[in-house]
């Protein structure tokens, strides 16, 4: 019984939907326990993320006859000129520019003068080279100043951070280098090392072991503030209340994405909501969402660069083992020492304690300490059903 039970919890903790649920919840738990003891980071966003949303299109941001995916370059260059007016530190555009388009020229003028207002660009790309992803005529237009702009690869995994670079780096690890080279006292924290190591090796293995988090448990107000694509051709757009980093993506409208949407929901870049930021919404009394873009993804990864923020999953296997290791002991004292019990209050004291150490390892030492599957673990060794010399269990 014992290891037809440990088996199975060994079993879920490997299993990528089983663990990917469990960490939504711990999140959810980590926000509630920051609201609670008021250890919500006082930050002031640095990004804004400014989305080519349905009510754009429906207002008449796309020409006549113009291409919505992809994404007609005719609208990005006016979004892009909007936005020059205001001279951010750092443009990234989360859309794929690789293949020609008839309207590149226009886009390519409207990059060349986003540069000559000292603006950096990150272009989104799939590809992992250092060679801009750009069609010929954006290539060009850009080659002259090529220092001030750089690939970042959109791709990324659901709930983790991308650790380093490789050939080429994830879009936001590239957002982030691009503002500090311009703001290297804006860093909270250590020089930011793009270097790839062996968790970066680890995770193109799919193996996301000891790989850092991304941590929903801040609210998205701390992050990144979001605004409409038309609200940066109007006439209020201004530099009050700007951020420093600016993302050009997608946002609500149905053929988002590079599989078209309604074609390939899979790839219409849209991801599950995570439920911590939920909570913060249904406390602010905003209504739920069902699914979060790409592109806030990716500000949640420039946020925990910029600020240093690294959170490291410890595999919910290792502790478990340990609360295997503990529970086995204490059942050996009990079977060895019967006039020394440990009673059930004791184990609940224990998860308890656990429990609350785990939170606060979480925003002090940036640790996830699993805690619903060591716990289980332990409370399995203290039931008489899974005790093999209990005497309920032993054979006439």
């Amino acid at each position: 019984r014992q290891t037809i039970a440990l088996g199975a919890i060994a079993f879920a903790t490997l299993v990528t939907p089983i663990q990917d649920l469990f960490l939504d919840g711990r999140l959810v738990s980590q926000s509630i326990y920051r609201q609670i003891t008021h250890q919500i980071p006082s930050t002031t966003p640095k990004i804004n993320i400014v989305q080519i949303d349905d009510a754009s299109i429906q207002q008449g941001l796309i020409p006549e006859g113009g291409s919505i995916n992809p994404m007609n370059r005719s609208a990005l260059a006016r979004i892009v000129d909007g936005i020059g007016t205001v001279s951010p530190d750092v443009l990234a555009i989360d859309y794929i520019l690789d293949r020609g388009s008839p309207e590149d020229p226009i886009l390519a003028k409207s990059l060349a003068n986003a540069q000559s207002r000292d603006i950096s660009l990150v272009l989104g790309s799939l590809q992992s080279t250092e060679t801009l992803g750009l069609s010929p005529t954006l290539r060009t237009a850009l080659d002259a100043n090529s220092n001030k702009a750089r690939n970042g690869q959109i791709d990324l995994y659901f709930g983790y951070q991308p650790v380093g670079c490789l050939s080429a780096c994830p879009f936001g690890l590239a957002a982030a280098d691009q503002y500090v080279k311009k703001n290297p006292d804006q860093l909270l924290g250590p020089s930011l090392d793009l270097k790839r190591d062996w968790r970066s090796f680890l995770q193109n293995l799919g193996i996301m072991a000891f790989s850092p988090i991304t941590d929903y448990s801040i609210p998205t107000d701390r992050i990144y503030t979001t605004t409409s694509a038309m609200t940066v051709l109007g006439t209020k757009f201004s530099k009050t209340s700007q951020a420093p980093i600016f993302i050009l993506a997608a946002g609500d409208y149905r053929e988002a994405g590079i599989g078209g949407g309604i074609v390939a929901e899979k790839n219409n870049d849209k991801f599950p909501v995570p439920g911590a930021i939920n909570y913060w919404r249904l406390l602010n009394r905003q209504p739920a969402l069902s699914q979060i873009t790409g592109a806030e993804i990716h500000a949640y990864s420039i946020h925990q660069a910029l600020t240093r923020r690294s959170v490291i999953h410890v595999p919910d296997l290792l502790m478990v083992g340990l609360a295997t290791i503990v529970g086995a002991g204490l059942q050996s004292r009990r079977r060895f020492h019967p006039s020394k019990q440990f009673l059930p209050w004791n184990i609940f004291l224990i998860s308890a304690i656990y429990g609350g150490i785990g939170l606060q390892a979480f925003i002090n030492a940036g640790v996830l300490l699993p805690w619903l599957w060591p716990s289980l673990t332990l409370w399995l060794y203290q039931l008489p059903f899974f005790d093999p010399a209990h005497p309920r269990n032993r054979l006439p």
